[in-house]
């Protein structure tokens, strides 16, 4: 009998573990910020979903895991994605360009370190969220709140 390999299934379930947390996220996240009451929450789940699929993927890469088995955890993501929303992967590779910058902004700023990650996935979210840069003292907060929901839940994906 067949062994089956745990990190394929959690590939494989990872975009629907995104949708579950970011369909249970968005009342309490309302209820803390009264602010996103004024603003279209119709995109949420899409751009929640992308976020915790960019964080747990970008996890991949510290398993050590050999190059083959690595693209083919990612093209399952990838497959998934595409299954869930046509559009998801051009979010994912949208997260992951402006993660990659942010993430140099913030560290190579005096930000505080450890939310150096959280408030770069929790920027993407919000300002595709309020559709601008986080400018008040409510939605930088919000970005926090976001960023560190969204890296608590996906950052240790592979472990579970």
């Amino acid at each position: 009998m067949a062994t089956e390999d745990p990190l394929i299934q959690q590939a494989t379930e990872l975009v629907a573990g995104a949708e579950t947390n970011a369909n249970t996220s968005l009342i309490s996240t309302l209820e803390t910020f009264p602010i996103l009451r004024e603003k279209n929450t119709e995109p949420w789940n899409f751009i929640m979903v992308v976020a915790a699929t960019f964080v747990a993927a970008t996890r991949l890469s510290q398993l050590n895991l050999e190059e083959e088995r690595r693209k083919e955890l990612m093209r399952i993501i990838e497959i998934r994605l595409d299954q869930w929303n046509l559009r998801a992967f051009d979010g994912f590779v949208d997260c992951k360009d402006f993660f990659d910058r942010a993430l140099d902004a913030l560290t190579n700023s005096d930000h505080e370190r450890q939310f150096v990650s959280s408030d770069a996935i929790g920027s993407w979210i919000v300002w595709n969220i309020i559709g601008h840069q986080p400018q008040s003292d409510e939605e930088r907060r919000l970005v926090r709140h976001l960023g560190s929901l969204v890296i608590r839940a996906f950052s240790n994906w592979w472990g579970r």
